[in-house]
């Protein structure tokens, strides 16, 4: 039995490793001049069946506001997340177009270990999936490969941690697009 705990371990690990990716990973382009001003024009497609994406677009927008960068929200079968489709001409005026998708989801989830008196507690399972690219504005090429994120925990405390939860997840990404922004922002008076 212990040999088959230190292999399920390892597993687990390596799981969790490619779930939430390294916070210090990159685009391999310089998304920001040397003074912060952003050289990119953002997509943002956000979508869910269970969890609404206001809360997620509005986090997203604080973030490309303060990084004074151009933030649209769009659909995922936009043509602009496919590669090989160039920027609009008005949009050239910075060498990247970066695309986010983004989908938050919430169910219910049964966990028997933590049972209360009538029987088994509902707990919320709130999770995410996300990805970005770079892509040349001019030409629509790739330049950096598409980066997947995700996540998902079951609260254990509840129905009332899911907006929190939700908006952990929108940092996640962001810090994953922008490892500066969190250490800016925490270090501005």
């Amino acid at each position: 039995m212990q040999r088959h705990a230190g292999k399920m371990m390892l597993v687990g690990a390596l799981l969790l490793q490619g779930c939430a990716g390294s916070a210090t990973h990159r685009p391999n382009v310089p998304l920001f001049a040397a003074d912060g001003t952003a050289r990119f024009h953002a997509y943002l497609a956000c979508t869910s069946h269970t969890a609404n994406c206001a809360d997620a677009v509005k986090s997203f927008q604080a973030w490309a506001d303060d990084r004074r960068a151009t933030l649209r929200i769009t659909s995922p079968g936009d043509a602009l997340f496919k590669q090989g489709t160039p920027s609009p001409s008005a949009e050239q005026d910075v060498p990247y177009r970066l695309v986010i998708t983004y989908r938050p989801d919430i169910a219910d989830s049964v966990s028997s270990t933590y049972a209360n008196s009538a029987g088994n507690t509902y707990q919320p399972l709130v999770g995410y999936s996300a990805s970005f690219v770079v892509y040349d504005a001019q030409t629509g090429a790739p330049l950096s490969a598409p980066r997947q994120l995700r996540d998902q925990v079951i609260l254990r405390r509840g129905w009332g941690h899911i907006d929190g939860t939700l908006a952990a997840y929108v940092d996640d990404v962001i810090r994953h697009i922008d490892p500066a922004y969190g250490v800016e922002t925490a270090a501005t008076p």
